[in-house]
């Protein structure tokens, strides 16, 4: 942070008139008249952090210089950036340890994007998989992307009207060249691609400044199982902030990323960050898709998510514990939401390799369920389906602005586990299982655990309401807001209790009495 610091000093004196060089391993930046700087040798960028990156006026890189921008560091240049140096001359580096970022206006300007892949276990189908995208439009795929021999790679384009992963190598219809429109990079599009032996790919030529517009964005069919969704990849040289104030038209508020680590998608919301060179998956709704990718909304970030201070989100893992994989499922409290599916504000489900883990949303998986509040009888039911392995756990990975006790309840074990003291719950899970196993309930901060957990919790699902009876017998009454008896029934057995239901849409008041205690829970039903 101290040569951080310096740097920024430095910088500030020499634009208010006062010259002197910045040095670093024998290139320098100096005063020029016209108040450029100009890279004389080979500089290197230290310690410029995405909150404070290196921030410079105008920059020109002379013919026989070289500036590089190592990975996890950052510069902006507000003015013009000139390069006469060539691809040589401008390197933003990738490795293990992350990436570069730039952000710059002027256009044209030549340099090199590096891009650092990890290697796949070859024999593993499933692993190694990476989204991609360029920040050079037109780039060659062929030569740069592809390796000898073509065994040792995949590099595909993903085709929603056909439902299918098409391969680069791919010789029959649909081609690669027929999905994507060419055999090169398209900016603003995706590739999903792996690679036997770990490398660090570069992109090279003219840098892409300008925003980026794609169309046709189609809706097919209505069974598919990835319907509605394109592979699409941000064509910058830094991060991109993703959706709140983008030109869009039928196209859903949450995006989803590959989760290399999770062999599984995670869904990145309004205001989130697409990192560079990566592609992200959108949705079409409605009819045909179309957006602009902004300029400006291009970011410095080096972290997963932005903190969001105004409501409640809780981040939810179900891990593999045997074959390590995870997926993750969020639950946000938005007073903009409503208890049915929000184009701008709940995401569906997109399945990866790793146990499927959601909540519904009229009956629709979701990885994203926004409802518009939180209280003591809300109940959120998660399916679960495992994968291979018997071990799992789901993991509160991060809760954020939570004013309640976070519980999670199993329905096959009745164990009512508490998330907030110990963020993970371990369990097995065997072929056959119900999916419907989990639910995610709320208890009042501060008041004792006993009570709290033994509130009453009752939803409705698909003419079926669930209800937690504590009690071997125990009597069910459902009545409206005017107090009119809606339906009575005796229930047997503890634990979750299923009974069918035929409710209109409507607020009503569920009551359970037993020998010692009589309970009630105000639902919502919305259809």
């Amino acid at each position: 942070m101290k040569k951080a610091l310096l740097l920024i000093l430095s910088i500030s004196m020499v634009l208010t008139g006062i010259a002197q060089g910045i040095y670093n391993s024998g290139g320098r930046i100096v005063s020029e008249t016209g108040s450029y700087w100009v890279v004389d040798g080979s500089f290197s960028l230290t310690n410029q952090s995405a909150t404070y990156p290196a921030q410079l006026a105008n920059l020109k890189i002379v013919a026989s210089a070289s500036l590089t921008i190592p990975p996890l560091n950052y510069l902006t240049v507000t003015g013009t950036l000139t390069n006469d140096a060539g691809n040589a001359g401008l390197v933003i580096k990738s490795t293990t340890d992350g990436t570069g970022s730039l952000i710059s206006n002027t256009a044209s300007v030549s340099g090199t994007m590096e891009r650092y892949i990890a290697a796949a276990t070859w024999g593993t189908w499933n692993d190694g998989w990476h989204f991609v995208s360029s920040p050079v439009a037109d780039y060659a795929i062929s030569g740069n992307f592809t390796v000898v021999p073509a065994d040792d790679y995949d590099f595909y384009a993903w085709s929603e009207p056909n439902n299918i992963w098409v391969n680069f190598k791919n010789g029959t219809s649909p081609t690669f060249d027929e999905v994507n429109g060419s055999t090169t990079f398209e900016l603003g599009y995706g590739y999903m691609a792996a690679y036997k032996t770990a490398g660090t790919k570069s992109y090279t030529g003219s840098m892409n400044v300008a925003d980026v517009s794609v169309s046709g964005l189609t809706l097919t069919g209505s069974t598919q199982t990835n319907r509605s969704w394109h592979l699409l990849g941000n064509p910058f040289t830094s991060a991109l902030s993703w959706y709140t104030d983008w030109t869009k038209t039928n196209i859903g508020g949450t995006a989803q990323i590959w989760d290399e680590a999770g062999s599984s998608y995670h869904a990145v919301a309004a205001g989130e960050p697409i990192p560079a060179t990566n592609g992200f998956m959108v949705q079409a709704s409605g009819g045909t898709g179309s957006l602009t990718i902004p300029a400006a909304k291009r970011i410095h970030s080096s972290t997963a998510f932005y903190k969001n201070p105004v409501f409640p989100i809780i981040r939810l893992k179900a891990h593999n514990l045997d074959i390590p994989s995870f997926q993750e499922s969020q639950i946000r409290f938005n007073p903009q939401s409503t208890n049915g599916f929000d184009l701008e504000f709940d995401g569906d489900f997109l399945p990866g390799y790793a146990p499927l883990f959601y909540s519904k949303i009229e009956d629709v998986p979701s990885s994203v369920n926004s409802m518009p509040e939180l209280t003591a009888e809300t109940l959120v039911p998660f399916d679960f389906i495992k994968n291979e392995g018997t071990n799992f756990s789901i993991e509160a990975e991060s809760v954020e602005n939570l004013p309640m006790t976070l519980y999670l309840f199993d329905k096959k074990t009745n164990i009512l586990h508490n998330l907030s003291a110990n963020p993970v719950y371990q369990f097995t899970s065997s072929a056959g299982d119900a999916s419907d196993r989990f639910l995610i309930q709320f208890g009042m901060v501060g008041i004792d655990e006993t009570n709290a957990t033994n509130a009453l919790k009752a939803y409705v699902s698909s003419n079926t309401l669930f209800i937690i009876n504590e009690s071997n017998r125990a009597q069910l009454q459902i009545f409206d807001l005017q107090g009119r008896l809606i339906e009575s029934a005796n229930l047997t057995g503890m634990g979750l209790i299923s009974h069918a239901v035929q409710l209109k849409a409507g607020v009503y008041i569920v009551c359970l009495q037993s020998e010692k205690s009589v309970k009630s829970v105000k639902i919502v039903i919305s259809k």
